[in-house]
């Protein structure tokens, strides 16, 4: 039984000519993204935990294609561009309102697997932009159909009152901090 030499970081020619002079083999070649291993870089392999294997055996290797594209913030064309030439396919585009990210720009990618690959599959997520609402008219409601309402829309909401929380069930809102019919991003 023999022990796989370090193969960490090695390139696929130098791992290739480690195995041969350990009397091993070469096994499948996969290659994933991976943004802690530089590009071409072996950073996984059959017997890396230290398990012997028989003379002649394959040894598999996971070789890093590198980061995937970083892609947040950038028009949603330009990041579709970036993908599809990493070898990446986008299966679904999906919009979210956001106050940080402009309209039409990413906000994230989600891979559907862990292990991402050339031709993996994954979700872009691009803002629509702040969401704006129109205030409600809370006054004279209850406190707790108020905050219920106003959160409902997106908004975040501070209630500044004397009356006791179990008590919001049935106590008016007097007054809020903006006015019924104002714009305000969610």
């Amino acid at each position: 039984m023999l022990s796989v030499p370090d193969l960490t970081g090695k390139d696929l020619v130098s791992a290739t000519a480690l195995l041969v002079s350990a009397r091993l083999v070469l096994g499948n070649v996969s290659e994933f993204f991976n943004e802690d291993v530089p590009l071409g870089a072996v950073y996984d392999y059959t017997g890396k935990d230290g398990t012997k294997l028989a003379v002649a055996s394959g040894v598999d290797l996971k070789i890093s294609l590198g980061a995937i594209p970083i892609v947040q913030g950038l028009q949603r064309e330009v990041a579709q561009a970036a993908l599809d030439a990493a070898g990446l396919k986008v299966r679904k585009i999906l919009y979210r309102y956001s106050t940080t990210v402009a309209k039409n720009e990413v906000i994230a990618i989600v891979p559907d697997d862990v292990l991402v690959a050339k031709g993996s599959t994954l979700k872009m997520i691009v803002s629509k932009g702040p969401a704006i609402v129109l205030m409600p008219k809370v006054k004279g409601e209850t406190i707790l159909a108020a905050q219920t309402l106003l959160e409902s829309l997106g908004l975040k909401v501070e209630v500044d009152t004397k009356w006791l929380k179990k008590d919001w069930g049935i106590k008016k809102v007097t007054g809020a901090s903006e006015l019924a019919g104002t714009k305000l991003h969610a």
